[in-house]
């Protein structure tokens, strides 16, 4: 029987890139027409090789700072995206928008 401390019996190692995001939602808050909001999270390469990763906004209003980018093994990328919000909201009852922006990664 295994004590809670004693470390597992079979422990794999990563070999090749590994990505760790800080965070998997952001929330941006809420904003009015014609503002931009911003938000940042961080991605990690915890493997043991570089890796290339490749990111996209959802559309023509959203924005992800760097796009691309190859980080070393144990280095990190602050990646900052944002949405501007359309002039014009098409409801009467609010002043208010929470807007979504999907960001999609992948590697090489």
């Amino acid at each position: 029987m295994r004590s809670a401390h004693s470390p597992p019996p079979h422990t794999q190692r990563v070999t090749g890139p590994s990505i760790a995001v800080s965070h998997t939602r952001l929330d941006l808050g809420e904003g009015r027409p014609g503002e931009q909001l911003e938000g940042s999270f961080t991605v990690t390469n915890q493997g043991s090789e570089p890796l290339e990763f490749t990111l996209t906004a959802s559309c023509g209003c959203s924005f992800v700072r760097p796009m691309a980018r190859t980080l070393a093994p144990g280095k990190s990328q602050l990646i900052t995206l944002g949405i501007r919000l359309p002039q014009a909201i098409n409801s009467e009852k609010s002043t208010r928008w929470r807007p979504r922006a999907t960001t999609r990664a992948s590697r090489r």
